[in-house]
């Protein structure tokens, strides 16, 4: 491919990810144009002054418009898309991004972010995947991934998916918890979750778009720690870090009520109930990967991950 006619769209440029990776792409010696949908470009430009660049193309709507957005992907003959959707549109927002790239002649790789885990359709309905995975925003995945794994058209694009793990930045949202409560408040549970920084996730993208499926065609790569971490140790290296006491959130009714609460009024209830739903899940079963699943990553991201503990060190050390 040229340098003139790779044209990459991607969707939550300005999120945690999207704001990682555009300047990757922006010093790429291939130089690839990219298409940035928005909902609001005054905020983003504001935020990301550095997509104020040549190569960018910043086009305001909303992509739940499934018109508007097919309309971007054939203006600007796209042939790499990135998606990234969450919320409570997300299953038709995603599909609707998926056929629109379908009737697209012009696309030709999909890197789409998904979970950390097995989501294949084998392992939902053959090993009981969906026994305790009641949150909707997770359970949507599986119905994507088998999308592309088995309701694709016949001769259609190439496509890699990334398995993200739980952020490592959430942490940042309980600094005054931690600081002055000496609480840790996200209910983890006893379980264990792996964590991941945005950087490694922003790294793994750009290496999956400009991979373009040569080597990466059908694979899903997790993103993230080996180790997983229950709510209990991850207090024990706050408190470590900070030289305190640190409590952890359980993960009984109560306290599940009360992040229901406070999740619902500054989402809204429906998604406040599905992040409850996510956190119980995470009382009966491990969320991580396998270690061949690790050693992939590694391969493809070309290092190591960024370990969570030193995240939680270095952390620290700019709180104090």
């Amino acid at each position: 491919m040229t340098t003139t006619d790779h044209t990459i769209l991607l969707t939550a440029g300005g999120g945690n990810i999207g704001s990682q990776l555009i300047p990757h792409l922006l010093k790429d010696p291939s130089s690839p144009k990219i298409i940035l949908p928005t909902s609001n470009s005054a905020s983003l430009l504001r935020r990301l002054p550095f997509v104020s660049n040549v190569q960018v193309v910043v086009e305001e709507g909303d992509i739940q418009d499934a018109r508007w957005f097919q309309s971007l992907l054939s203006t600007h003959s796209v042939n790499t898309v990135f998606v990234c959707v969450t919320g409570e549109k997300e299953l038709i927002t995603t599909f609707n991004i998926f056929d629109a790239m379908f009737k697209t002649p012009s696309i030709q790789h999909l890197v789409y972010v998904s979970a950390c885990g097995d989501l294949t359709l084998e392992a939902a309905v053959n090993r009981g995947r969906l026994l305790n995975m009641c949150a909707g925003h997770i359970a949507v995945k599986i119905i994507s991934e088998g999308k592309l794994r088995y309701g694709m058209p016949k001769d259609s694009f190439t496509w890699t998916i990334l398995g993200p793990a739980m952020f490592t930045s959430n942490d940042l949202l309980y600094k005054t918890s931690l600081l002055e409560k000496g609480f840790y408040e996200e209910p983890v549970g006893s379980k264990g979750v792996a964590k991941v920084d945005t950087a490694d996730i922003a790294l793994g993208a750009y290496k999956a778009l400009m991979d373009q499926g040569r080597k990466y065609n059908r694979q899903k790569i997790m993103i993230g720690s080996l180790k997983t971490y229950t709510a209990n140790e991850i207090a024990a290296l706050w408190a470590k870090a900070l030289g305190k006491e640190i409590k952890a959130a359980e993960s009984d009714v109560e306290t599940l009520d009360a992040f229901e609460n406070i999740m619902g009024k500054y989402t809204s209830p429906a998604w406040g109930r599905d992040l409850r739903l996510l956190y119980e899940s995470f009382e009966k079963e491990r969320f991580g990967m396998t270690e061949e699943d690790y050693e992939r990553q590694v391969e493809f991201l070309g290092k190591e991950p960024r370990d969570y503990v030193r995240f939680i060190e270095e952390t620290a050390k700019s709180w104090l």
